[in-house]
């Protein structure tokens, strides 16, 4: 079928691809000098919407004398108030989350108030002991929502809210909102904190005569069923 468009062979074609994949992908590869990353190849830079810089590394020390990061399992969470919540898998093969601000005062931003969350091992306000952390969410007040697997076998969701020791937030049992009778089960799925507090939680439920999997909207009023 004939084309009225320009026509393009396949050398231009790969090398049009390569430049724009280039840009896009090895620009998380950063480079040997400091500063900012702002991506490109083996060639003329490729502009680029993004600038990465170092926040921390695995040579750095963190919060409270917890032993230091011997990797990061590659996702963190930035907020609109410049926090960044991330997941380290530290020295004693533990996995820990940290809460820190991010300094912009030098130009270059770093991280300030570095502070532990959660991590495997701790023992929570309610008494019971973190086997491993599975999940969290940070929402744009600082609130920092986690769920867990306990060393009892059960998942929790915890909820701190901005500047606040961790409180929990979900558990087995607990009543489900706009479900007459019903329970949580035992597994709990993904979840979203939202920026007033509240969760978006999908999570297994039972009553007296059926068991089902529901989307929960909760909040301190109260909360519902979505589907």
């Amino acid at each position: 079928m004939a084309s009225n468009g320009p026509a393009v062979n396949r050398r231009e074609f790969l090398q049009t691809l390569g430049i724009l994949c280039g840009g896009l992908t090895l620009a998380s590869c950063g480079n040997s000098g400091g500063g900012g990353v702002d991506g490109g190849f083996a060639g003329p830079v490729v502009p680029s919407a993004w600038r990465y810089f170092p926040l921390i590394s695995t040579d750095d020390a963190l919060a409270q004398g917890d032993p230091g990061p011997a990797s990061f399992p590659g996702w963190a969470m930035l907020n609109q108030r410049s926090q960044v919540l991330f997941q380290v898998y530290d020295r004693n093969k533990a996995t820990a989350l940290y809460l820190a601000d991010l300094d912009f005062s030098a130009g270059a931003p770093r991280l300030a108030q570095l502070q532990k969350i959660l991590r495997d091992g701790d023992t929570t306000a309610d008494g019971e002991v973190i086997q491993r952390v599975e999940a969290c969410c940070l929402n744009n007040r600082g609130d920092v929502a986690v769920r867990v697997m306990t060393t009892k076998g059960f998942q929790r969701i915890y909820l701190a809210l901005a500047g606040q020791p961790l409180n929990p937030e979900v558990k087995f049992g607990d009543s489900t909102p706009g479900v007459e009778d019903g329970r949580f089960a035992q597994s709990l799925g993904d979840f979203e904190l939202l920026d007033d507090g509240s969760l978006v939680l999908v999570g297994h439920y039972y009553t007296s005569k059926y068991a089902a999997q529901g989307l929960f909207h909760l909040h301190p009023a109260g909360g519902s069923l979505l589907s």
